[in-house]
C-alpha cells in the first residue's frame, strides 16, 4: 500500500460529480463528422445521483461501450469491486478477492449498491489472504520428492511450520510459491514496479531476501539477509515507503 494524500469524502465527491459532469462531453466517433455522446443524460443523472448517496467515494472512469460510467474500489491484494451505471435498470457488477481466481459476475439494484460497497469496503481482506496462503503451504507439504519433473526436494514439517507463523506475524500478505531446494519464497510487487522477495528456509533463523526498487535506480537490485524476527518490520517499510 502506498501512502498518498487522502482526500475527505466531501471532496472527493465534488470531484467525482465534476467528473461526471465531463463525462457528458465526451462522444464517440463512429467515422461521420457528425460525433455523437457516448453517455446520454439520462446515465449522467443517474450516475450524480448514485454517487451522492455513496457512503464510500469510488475512482470513476468512463467506458467507450454499453458498459457505461466505471465506480471502482481497490483493496490490497488485487481485490476489487467495480460496477457501471447505465441505462440498464440493473447495475452490472465485478468483485475480486484474495481466495478468487477470477472476477465474480453480480448484478445489484441502486438501492442495494452502497451496502454492498460498504461490505466490501469494511472487509478484512488481508484475513482472506492469509487463509488462501495457509492453505497453499497445505498442498505444499503433500508435495513428494521430484513434485516438478526435475528433481525438486519435498518440504519438510519444519519449513511449512516456520512459513506459517510467519506468515501470520506479517501485515502484509505476500504471494507464496514453492522453490525446488525445498524452500519456501515469498514475493511483493507494487503497482509502481518494486519488487521484493524472500526464501523461507528451515535450517536457521536468516531469511534471504532481494528487493528492487524500482522508485529509485540508483539503488537497483539488492540481495541481503535478515533475522526471521525483523520480517515483518522489513515488509511493512518496503509496502509504505517505496
Amino acid at each position: 500500500m502506498i501512502k498518498v494524500k487522502m482526500m475527505n469524502n466531501s471532496e472527493k465527491l465534488n470531484e467525482n460529480i465534476q467528473k461526471i459532469k465531463e463525462f457528458s462531453y465526451y462522444t464517440g466517433d463512429r467515422g461521420s463528422n457528425y460525433p455523437e455522446k457516448i453517455f446520454s443524460n439520462i446515465i449522467i443523472e443517474r450516475a450524480i445521483n448514485l454517487v451522492k448517496s455513496l457512503e464510500y467515494q469510488p475512482d470513476l472512469g468512463a467506458k467507450q461501450s454499453l458498459e457505461g460510467i466505471q465506480f471502482r474500489y481497490n483493496k490490497d491484494y488485487g481485490s476489487y469491486f467495480r460496477f457501471f451505471v447505465s441505462e440498464r435498470i440493473s447495475l452490472h457488477s465485478y468483485i475480486k478477492l484474495p481466495d478468487t481466481k477470477k472476477e465474480i459476475f453480480l448484478v445489484y439494484r441502486e438501492d442495494e449498491i452502497n451496502q454492498k460497497v460498504k461490505e466490501f469496503m469494511e472487509m478484512n481482506v488481508g484475513e482472506k489472504a492469509l487463509k488462501n496462503n495457509l492453505e497453499k503451504l497445505n498442498r505444499f507439504s503433500k508435495f513428494k520428492a521430484n513434485w516438478n519433473g526435475y528433481g525438486a526436494n519435498p518440504f519438510s514439517p519444519q519449513v511449512i511450520e516456520k512459513a506459517k507463523k510467519l506468515l501470520e506475524s506479517l501485515e502484509y500478505q505476500p504471494k507464496v510459491f514453492p522453490v525446488p531446494n525445498g524452500n519456501i519464497q515469498f514475493e511483493y510487487e507494487k503497482d509502481n514496479g518494486s519488487y521484493a522477495e524472500f526464501e523461507i528456509s528451515d535450517n536457521n533463523d536468516m531469511i534471504f531476501g532481494y528487493k528492487d526498487n524500482k522508485t529509485n535506480k540508483d539503488i537497483g537490485g539488492e540481495i541481503f539477509t535478515i533475522f526471521t524476527n525483523e520480517l515483518n518490520d522489513y515488509v511493512k517499510d518496503f509496502m509504505e515507503k517505496y
